[in-house]
């Protein structure tokens, strides 16, 4: 799937939550997302099956000095395709929430 027909999934799943969706010739296209919804979204990539991510390949943090960020490299090994998710939060509460599950992981 086209990083284009994942934004639309995800903004019509999540409307506002999804707060920019970036498609450059030399960087992986990504969507940030508001923290609070990021478990989520997760959920939904990982659930939905024509989605199927199910590999979290990547997981980085970002200074961009004035605000923190988290950077999901996400793959999904059935259907071969990838997706970056970017969360952003303030150097005073750098708090998200986590993508693994007390029962389980959300993805492998």
């Amino acid at each position: 799937m086209l990083a284009q027909e994942i934004y639309e999934k995800l903004k019509a799943e999540f409307g506002d939550a999804i707060i920019e969706f970036k498609q450059e010739p030399f960087f992986d296209p990504f969507v940030q997302v508001n923290p609070e919804k990021l478990f989520d979204i997760c959920l939904y990539l990982r659930d939905t099956p024509d989605l199927d991510f199910d590999y979290l390949s990547l997981l980085g943090g970002m200074d961009y000095k004035e605000n923190l960020g988290v950077v999901y490299h996400l793959y999904s090994v059935k259907l071969k395709h990838s997706f970056v998710l970017k969360v952003t939060l303030s150097k005073d509460n750098p708090v998200v929430s986590s993508v693994v599950l007390m029962t389980g992981k959300v993805f492998h």
